[in-house]
């Protein structure tokens, strides 16, 4: 959460910090739903039902199926935390930011 907090602060975000954290975990949210949709675009509807009884496993199996079936996934999860980071980034002021991720 830190990571979100700083990119929120970055972009000149100036929030009280429970406030923050809360924006911080709704960009968490965001990033984790980009990349889901940026998979689920290229798996198959039996690697999706698969991929759902795989997801209630713990972390690291996730990750491990995914990689099995989704080599690129960490580029995925690096390039939609970019995309999220440069839309803070290009904000025209802290206060759209707030409006659109709050």
């Amino acid at each position: 959460m830190d990571e979100y907090k700083a990119w929120l602060e970055e972009a000149g975000v100036k929030l009280p910090e429970h406030r923050m954290e809360r924006l911080a975990g709704r960009v968490a949210r965001e990033l984790e739903q980009r990349i889901g949709d940026a998979i689920t675009e290229k798996l198959t509807d039996e690697q999706l039902d698969e991929f759902e009884d795989v997801f209630i496993e713990a972390q690291k199996k996730q990750a491990a199926w995914l990689k099995k079936h989704y080599p690129d996934y960490e580029k995925v999860v690096e390039r939609e935390a970019k995309k999220i980071h440069k839309e803070l980034m290009t904000a025209k002021s802290a206060a759209l930011i707030v409006k659109h991720w709050h």
